[in-house]
């Protein structure tokens, strides 16, 4: 299990779950967390999260 120990990790995972999940319904679960999340960041904080995800789902897109 994954410890997460500060907003922006959680914010990323949560992110990422978004992105990764099997249904829609899962999908608009993690965009909740993730937007509970994201209240706690600045703007910059925000964006860097989302290039972090777009950048590791795009790597790992193009592997699969």
């Amino acid at each position: 299990m994954i410890e997460l120990s500060n907003d922006y990790d959680a914010f990323v995972a949560a992110l990422m779950l978004a992105l990764t999940a099997p249904t829609d319904e899962k999908s608009d679960q993690a965009i909740a967390l993730a937007e509970s999340f994201q209240m706690n960041l600045t703007e910059e904080q925000s964006a860097a999260a989302k290039a972090h995800c777009e950048a590791r789902y795009n790597a790992w897109s193009d592997a699969a």
